[in-house]
């Protein structure tokens, strides 16, 4: 009769635990300061985009999309669902309404900053 010896083996999901405290004291000592990463620039919001259906008796539905990166605001429309986008170069009243719209909700659920909110109020004027 041949009989094999099992060893008890810890769980795959446990993983030992590492002190890492004396290479750096400050890791677990709190939040992330995002202010030392190397992609934050306090002088620039991140990058947002807003996307929205639009519908009118001339061109019917179609999608209209403003980015904002840095502090430059830059609109688009597509037309059809496998058109190219094409630049919007005149958003009426109404588009800015609703992009305002947008970035207080973005705003409101902390999805973006009030930099970009007083950018689009402003119309992209500095």
């Amino acid at each position: 009769m041949h009989h094999t010896i099992r060893r008890r083996l810890p769980p795959r999901n446990r993983r030992p635990s590492v002190d890492l405290t004396h290479v750096n004291p400050s890791i677990g000592s709190g939040p992330i300061n995002r202010s030392l990463t190397p992609n934050a620039s306090p002088a620039q919001p991140p990058p947002m985009e807003l996307r929205w259906w639009k519908r009118d008796d001339e061109n019917g539905k179609y999608q209209m999309h403003l980015d904002v990166f840095g502090k430059k605001l830059h609109w688009r429309c597509q037309m059809k669902r496998f058109e190219p986008w094409r630049d919007y170069t005149n958003p009426t009243d109404e588009d800015w309404d609703k992009a305002l719209e947008l970035v207080e909700n973005c705003y409101q659920r902390r999805l973006t900053t009030k930099e970009i909110v007083d950018l689009v109020r402003r119309r992209g004027a500095r």
